[in-house]
């Protein structure tokens, strides 16, 4: 299985508590947070190597035949970390090439032909933009897929409560982890924000040396995270209804047949 969807899936499930010190110990050094994947361009892997090492997983863009070998290179070399390959390409021969490759995972857009999102020992993630419907939503979480990268053009910075809406109407329409694509200079408090309303992962750009820095800050800031408070909702117990026994009307009392003058 993917580990990147490994750890993502496990985000949100109420696992038992470890006993022990040894078990304790283990516990704390795996505190659950959201995951950070790096978003590289194949020509900037190599000015970025450093940072890749900040991240939890890294997602390296096929937009052309010459990334394929960029991707396969990584794939084969970073055991570290997770990678995975972004389906951009135009080119269906390119398409085809880059999902053959044995990635962890791999994230492809709805416009792609579905034989190439038939490998199940990849994690398969889709890229849905928030234009898309109710219904649609609801659609892609229950296609075979393992989570689900919201991208679109909008890059709030700040954060807004509009954009948050949005995540947060996602969280509800699909039952696969969410990923999102966010600025890597986002504060401590907006980052809360996200693990509050249930995000499993961030999408960052890796571009230079200066986002590398702003890479250590924005892992520093999840650290300090408090537990996300989503997970209130799913400590409760579950409600079941129960049925209530209808009333008996009471008798309806008779007369003596005879009214009264």
């Amino acid at each position: 299985m993917s580990r990147l969807i490994d750890k993502i899936t496990r985000i949100r499930q109420n696992e038992p508590q470890p006993i022990g010190f040894a078990a304790l110990s283990r516990a704390a050094s795996e505190k659950p947070r959201m995951q950070v994947i790096a978003c590289v361009k194949a020509e900037n892997l190599d000015k970025v190597s450093e940072g890749l090492n900040l991240a939890d997983a890294a997602l390296i863009e096929i937009a052309r035949a010459d990334d394929i070998a960029a991707l396969e290179k990584a794939c084969d070399t970073e055991k570290n970390i997770p990678i995975g390959g972004w389906l951009k390409a135009s080119s269906s021969e390119t398409l085809r090439k880059a999902a053959d490759i044995a990635c962890d995972f791999v994230v492809f857009p709805g416009s792609i032909p579905v034989a190439l999102t038939q490998k199940e020992k990849m994690g398969r993630i889709l890229e849905v933009n928030t234009s898309l419907n109710e219904r649609m939503l609801r659609a892609a979480g229950d296609l075979p897929i393992d989570a689900v990268l919201v991208f679109d053009k909008v890059e709030d910075s700040p954060l807004t409560v509009n954009r948050l809406m949005v995540f947060q109407y996602l969280i509800n329409s699909i039952t696969k982890p969410i990923l999102v694509s966010i600025p890597i200079k986002l504060t401590e408090s907006e980052l809360q924000a996200l693990w509050d309303v249930g995000i499993s992962g961030l999408a960052v750009d890796l571009v230079d040396e200066r986002s590398t820095k702003s890479l250590v800050e924005l892992r520093k800031a999840l650290d300090n995270l408090a537990p996300p408070a989503f997970r209130k909702k799913f400590k409760a117990g579950a409600t079941v209804p129960r049925m209530q026994p209808e009333q008996a009307k009471p008798p309806e009392e008779e007369g003596d047949g005879e009214e009264d003058e």
